[in-house]
């Protein structure tokens, strides 16, 4: 017997085409070019990190310390990734 892919076996034993669902996010730009609009300059992406927010200001009203830490760490974590970017790129030019 010849060597099959899985894709092979799959259309055989289903009758159905395999489904990559990976691959498909590839091809679609992970969905991403629907919420995108050149009008809106990415606004909908902004009213997405709402829909994050939104639980973290409500768990701030049970557990403060905890989400007070756990926000200034990440600002923390960020601003060290922002400031370690601009010391390789002043050290690192771009050359023409």
């Amino acid at each position: 017997m010849a060597h099959r892919n899985f894709d092979e076996i799959v259309t055989d034993t289903e009758h159905a085409r395999p489904v990559h669902p990976f691959r498909a996010l590839i091809q679609n730009h992970c969905y991403l070019d629907a919420f995108i609009d050149a009008k809106q300059n990415g606004m909908s992406l902004l009213l997405m990190d709402g829909l994050i927010l939104i639980p973290v200001i409500m768990f701030a009203f049970f557990y403060p310390t905890q989400v007070l830490l756990t926000v200034g760490v990440l600002l923390l974590i960020a601003g060290a990734a922002y400031e370690s970017c601009v010391i390789w790129r002043r050290r690192h030019p771009v050359r023409p």
